[in-house]
């Protein structure tokens, strides 16, 4: 099978959702800006759990539930709307192309997302995470994200 066809279309999704200025600003916007309100300005201890630590993952989890609802169900609702799913199927892509890049797009946008709150939290909220528990956090988060994928999927779709 020829890969060529979700790639592109996956890049240009993730370049869509960049560009709409209210998805990524909102999605991005909203976990960083309470990151930074609880997490970093309000950053407490509970014994050895330093608050900005506890609320990197929590908003996190935040953030890839915003991303991937929004990011997913709001524009296939749309798009459906604007019969843009009626012109995907006249091209010679093949249908799951379409999914598939809505859901690497929007992955790729959690990672991205990730990679912001990881960077506030060790910069400001002195965050000490080791190599491996980032990786473990970040394949949580993009785990927990798939599941909010298939949750936008059916809600942009009955929408």
């Amino acid at each position: 099978m020829n890969t060529t066809a979700f790639v592109k279309e996956a890049k240009y999704e993730f370049l869509k959702k960049l560009r709409a200025r209210s998805f990524s600003l909102s999605t991005l916007g909203f976990p960083l800006m309470f990151y930074i309100l609880f997490g970093l300005l309000m950053n407490q201890s509970w014994g050895p759990i330093r608050m900005s630590t506890y609320l990197l993952a929590t908003y996190g989890t935040f953030g890839v539930m915003g991303v991937c609802l929004f990011g997913f169900g709001v524009s296939l609702a749309v798009e459906r709307e604007l019969g843009w799913l009626e012109l995907k199927q006249a091209t010679p892509m093949p249908p799951a192309a379409y999914l598939v890049a809505k859901l690497v797009a929007c992955l790729l946008f959690c990672l991205v997302l990730f990679a912001l709150m990881l960077t506030l939290a060790v910069a400001f909220g002195h965050v000490q995470l080791s190599i491996i528990e980032v990786l473990q956090l970040a394949a949580i988060l993009i785990a927990g994200a798939i599941p909010f994928g298939a949750l936008g999927l059916v809600l942009g779709s009955v929408a």
